[in-house]
């Protein structure tokens, strides 16, 4: 139960990470991946490279610096 509410959370920040612009995302679990899916080609690829790059400094801080958070680093 737990892992399918983060599957679906997951998922739709997508949108938002992604800096997607759907028209709207109403509907069921499987129209609002569709939406998602067909607004890939509007992807903002600066938001995309900073959400990204925030993830991967989040789930590798521990090998940059010991001494502060993980989510400190990638926020900052």
């Amino acid at each position: 139960f737990t892992a399918g509410t983060a599957v679906v959370l997951a998922t739709l920040s997508l949108n938002d990470l992604l800096g997607l612009n759907p028209t709207s995302l109403n509907g069921s679990y499987i129209e609002k991946v569709s939406t998602i899916i067909s607004a890939l080609p509007s992807i903002k690829w600066p938001e995309a490279a900073i959400g990204i790059v925030s993830l991967l400094i989040m789930f590798n801080g521990k090998y940059i610096c010991r001494w502060v958070p993980s989510v400190v680093l990638g926020i900052g």
